[in-house]
Parts: C-alpha cells; structure tokens; sequence
C-alpha cells in the first residue's frame, strides 16, 4: 500500500496537483543558503610536505637540519612536526577544549559536539526513512516532475496505456508496450543539459544526507570514557578518548562533510517534506501551512547544527594533528551518478505495471461481459456460505466463485439448452466405439450432477456443516497462534482442494463431451479416438434439429470450457 502511494506521489499527481501541493514551499524564499562547510582559510588545505621543504630557504633547511640532529630526525620530518605542532596550538587557541596534541587526545568539547550533530542528523534520518529509502526510483521520479516538468508529463502520457490505445485503437497490446518504450527512451533523451545537472545535485545531497544520518556516531561516542581523562594533560576534565581509536571513522566523517557542502536544493526538500507527509496528506485535519512550517523548521535546525559543527570543529586539522600527516584532506565521497539508471527504471516498470494492470482490467471487462452474454443476461448468484461481498463473514474459499458460476450455468444454460440433445445422445446414440459411450455418459453425469454437488458442497460450509463446524471451532480455539495457523492452513488447503475438485471434475467433463460431439458432427468413421455414431441419420430423421442441437451445444461447452480457464483472472480480482 505505502509503494503504490509513492508510485502515485511520484507518477499520478497532475502539474496543477502538484502547484497546488508545493505552492506554499514556493514562499519559503528566507530560507538560509548559506554554505554548510567552508574551507578555513587559517587552517590551509593538506600540501605535499616533501615538496613544501624543498622549497625552503636554504637557511631555514639549514635550521631543520640541526633541530633534527638534537630531535633524532630527519630534517623533513622536524619541518612537518613543527607546523603540527604551531596547527596543534592554532587549533587550541582557536577551538579549545577538543583537542589535546601531546596526548593525541579527543576532549569533551569534541563529544559534545559529536552529539549534536548526531542529533541534528537524526531528523534526515526519520525522513530519509518513511519513503526514500524504500523507494528511491520513486523518489527521483517526483524530484524529476519538479526539475524536468515538461519531461515528466511526456513521461507520464507514455506510461498511460488508456491514452496509447485512444491514439492507436488497431494496435495490438505488443506494438503498445513498444510505442510506450520508445516515447520513454525519446522523453529521457530530451533532459536538458541543465536538468540532467540539477537532478544530479539533488541525488548527491540525498545521497550525502542519508551518509550523515547513517554514521555510526555511537561507534565514536563510546569510545570516550572518564578514565582517559586522567592521562590527558593540562589539567583536562571529562570525558576523552585517544584519537586513534576512532581515527577510520573521523576520516569517513571528515569526507561526508566535506561532500556535503552546500544547502539541499529546495526542490530535493520538497520532495522529503511530501513523502514525509504523505500518509496524512489527504486527512481532513492535515494543515499544509502548519507541517510546512514544521518540517522547515527542524531542517534549518538541523543543517544549522551541521554548518556549527563545521565551524566549531577543524576536523581536518585535528586529523592532520593527530595522524602526523600534512598532507591529508577530504575527499568527496562517490555516488549519485546512479540517479539516471533509477529514474529510468522506474519509468520502464511504471510502463510495464500500467500496461500489465490496464489489460488485466480489459480482459477482466471482457470476460464479466461474456460470462454475461453465456448466461442469457443472469446475474451469478454467489454461494450462501461463501465469503463474498453479499456475505463478507462467510469461510474465504478459494474457487467459490467459479462454483457460483457453474451453478448459474446449469440453471440457465445447461438445463433449458443442452440437457435436452445430449440425454438423447446418451440414451440413444449408437457409439461406433464402445469406450466413447462409456466416456459420454460419465461426462453426462457429471454435468447433470452438478447442481447437486455445489449445493453439497455449500452446504458444508454453514455453521451445521462439516467445514463450517471445523472452521469456527478452530476460530474460537485458546491453543498457540502458531499450532492455530497451522491447523487453519491445513483445513482451508482441504476446503480449497474440495472446491477446484469441483470445477476441475465440470472443465474434464465439458472437454470430453467437446471432443464426443466434433467426432458425431464429423460423423467420424476411420478408428479414430473420438469417432461418430451408427444410428446418427435415424436420430436426424427423428428430429430434424437434432445438427443444430449439437452444433449448439459443442458451442456452449466451448465457451463453458473457455470461461473456466479464464476464471482465476476473476478469482484474483
């Protein structure tokens, strides 16, 4: 149910549905674009420190050379280990409380603001989560309606198989399945240079939100712990944790950051705010206005807490401290490219769902019109103590109502129509082969007993009936919900079995009869399977309508015959 409302959300809803729904986004206009991570100018991007001391005045490799000499290090090495160590005091005189760099540790101000920002990204979380992430095809297929307009209308005309078949009437359901395809793949092709750009920024902000709200952040928060703080320095109180142990997980964080750099497109809020909302979207107390409000408020909240933790903590420089590594920076994270591939495959399982539905409902139409034209314009009257939409506490059989329709064919077609011709094949027919007249007769039977066994059968399934008896006392059984389903499951298979017998003995007998009579039609005589009869001109000479009788009759159980086949589609339905 919630997948066919994203398919809705994302396929159905009109532009004027969609001006309608998104209107009140369109004045949030004061929202802050202001960007979530700037590089610290103060604190310069990783460089390659080999290549920074090569540089040096040759006084000052000189300098090194005889700090190393005391220091037992290279020269290269003392040059890097004194600008950690001047980004090491920048970094406390800047940012106290985070980091301790001769104790390589991770203070309590750093905890802190790791909660936050868990915090904070808890909100994507929850909305990531009631619809994204179960759906993102759905997803850029809406963020599609929203940055590619034009291209989502052709989209949606190609996926509707009622408009293809208005234009082409002739065609068959194979050429509209590829007429659909093929408007798609053209509609795809005309994204516009700019769209294809826009819709990407958006699967790259989706795609950076959902690795800030997934960060384990109790994977770092645990390693913290107050007996770390008696080995840090400098008189620091709280909770620490040596930078090392989660070293792996800051850098991944450092990347999500920095990857994450500017606002979400508020076409890509959007689309969070409806899917968040779409469950009590259509609600009589649903307040847009309100919700909208709500909604934008915990996100700028939240990508405010974000934009602090960038601000408030060199992230980059601390890591750099830590790891002794000049050179390191973030990188941007992969992904988002992958938007294009989703949004076409929802559009080509949209197309084939669509066209899959619309044929099942015309060959549904269909057959409720022949079944209606078979039976002489009688309504099928459904069982007494079957679960149907007249009786909705009655015992859920499966194939009930092909037995409703069985029963209906015997009171207005099988018995003022075909009983009739075929009592006098059975009775007087002369079969060339003896078996024949063996098979027509148990067919015969089985038709003229039909009747009988529905009733039989419906029977059982009332309160007094052996089903029925069985089926509410398991219902009102106190034993284990477990040794409850499996009894239930046992019974029901017996009663389904019980059912398709019925019908299935009904289609055997309809298609025998169907060969018998093309044999005496045929007036088969060269020993085959199904041959004629020997007093065939004496029965014609008898009654003259006795051709036509037959020639009926073989109609009628061939259309009994396809009807039965075709009857599951209803069963399902």
């Amino acid at each position: 149910m919630q997948k066919d409302t994203l398919h809705r959300l994302a396929a159905e809803l009109s532009l004027e549905e969609r001006h309608e729904l998104l209107g009140k986004l369109r004045e949030h206009e004061d929202f802050p674009h202001d960007p979530l991570y700037k590089e610290d100018d103060a604190l310069p991007p990783g460089t390659d420190a080999a290549a920074a001391y090569a540089l040096l005045p040759w006084y000052l490799r000189v300098w090194y050379f005889i700090v190393g000499i005391f220091s037992a290090k290279t020269a290269q090495k003392a040059y890097e280990d004194s600008k950690l160590n001047s980004l090491a005091r920048k970094i406390n005189a800047e940012f106290p409380g985070l980091y301790h760099h001769q104790k390589t540790m991770l203070l309590q101000g750093f905890f802190d603001q790791i909660e936050k920002l868990r915090d904070a990204s808890r909100f994507f979380f929850t909305v990531l989560d009631a619809g994204v992430n179960r759906d993102k095809g759905a997803c850029f297929a809406f963020l599609g309606s929203l940055e590619a307009p034009q291209t989502h209308m052709r989209l949606y005309a190609a996926s509707n198989p009622r408009l293809l078949c208005e234009s082409r009437p002739e065609a068959q359901e194979a050429e509209l399945r590829r007429a659909a395809l093929g408007a798609m793949e053209d509609a795809i092709a005309g994204i516009s240079l700019e769209e294809r750009d826009a819709l990407y920024l958006d699967a790259r902000s989706l795609l950076c939100l959902k690795e800030l709200s997934a960060f384990p952040y109790d994977r770092v928060t645990l390693a913290f712990s107050r007996s770390n703080a008696e080995g840090a320095a400098g008189g620091q109180k709280g909770l620490c944790c040596p930078a090392a142990l989660v070293r792996e997980l800051l850098i991944q964080l450092n990347d999500i950051l920095f990857s994450l750099k500017v606002i979400p497109p508020m076409p890509l809020l959007e689309s969070l705010f409806v899917f968040q909302t779409q469950k009590r979207a259509q609600d009589a107390s649903f307040n847009m206005g309100k919700e909208l409000d709500t909604f934008l408020a915990k996100a700028q909240d939240s990508l405010q807490v974000i934009r602090g933790f960038n601000q408030l903590v060199p992230l980059s420089g601390i890591l750099r401290c830590a790891l002794g590594d000049l050179n390191l920076a973030p990188t941007a994270i992969g992904g988002g490219e992958e938007w294009f591939v989703l949004y076409r495959e929802y559009w080509k399982q949209k197309i084939e769902e669509n066209f899959a539905a619309f044929f099942q409902d015309k060959q549904r139409a269909d057959l409720l019109e022949a079944l209606r034209v078979f039976l002489k314009g009688n309504a099928i009257v459904p069982l007494n103590n079957a679960e149907s939409e007249a009786n909705p506490l009655g015992i859920p059989v499966s194939g009930s109502f092909s037995l409703a329709f069985l029963q209906s064919f015997y009171t207005y077609v099988f018995m003022p129509q075909l009983n009739a011709v075929l009592k006098l094949i059975m009775l007087d027919g002369d079969f060339l082969r003896r078996e024949n007249k063996g098979d027509f007769t148990g067919s015969y039977n089985t038709l003229v007993t039909l009747e009988d066994d529905i009733c039989k059968f419906d029977r059982s399934l009332s309160l007094d009936g052996d089903y029925g008896k069985r089926y509410a006392l398991l219902r009102s059984d106190i034993t284990s919900l477990q040794s409850k389903r499996h009894r239930m499951e046992l019974l029901m298979e017996e009663l389904n079995s019980a059912a398709k017998g019925i019908a299935a003995r009904a289609q055997e007998a309809a298609a025998s009869l169907i060969n018998l009579l093309k044999g005496i039609l045929n007036n088969e005589r060269r020993g085959g399977k199904y041959e004629g009869l020997l007093n065939v001109d004496m029965l014609s000479a008898r009654d003259p309508s006795l051709a036509r009788g037959l020639t009926g009759a073989l109609a009628s159980l061939q259309e009994l015959l396809r009807i039965l086949e075709a009857l599951p589609l209803l069963e399902e339905g």
